[in-house]
């Protein structure tokens, strides 16, 4: 399993849009995708399960990937999370 911590770009936190994007990226890896915040873990396939974490303004979060290519989803999503948040 690789994991890493990473804030999110975004300056409302993981809102509906970035949720969205979020979840639909996380689909395109055959490895499973978890992501932790404050004690609780959520599928990152899941828009709702996402959302239900309440990552506001300046949240770290902890991503988890776990399966085949998971080295490679863990960077993408990351990245997705550092950078392109912030243009949604």
């Amino acid at each position: 399993m690789a994991t890493a911590e990473v804030g999110i770009a975004s300056p409302w936190g993981m809102h509906a849009r970035l949720a969205f994007h979020l979840s639909a990226l996380c689909r395109t890896f055959p490895c499973a995708i978890h992501i932790a915040f404050r004690g609780q873990r959520a599928d990152a396939k899941e828009m709702t399960d996402i959302l239900l974490l309440a990552a506001g303004p300046d949240a770290v979060v902890t991503l988890e990937a776990e399966g085949e290519g998971e080295e490679d989803a863990l960077e993408k999503v990351r990245q997705f999370l550092l950078v392109d948040a912030k243009a949604l």
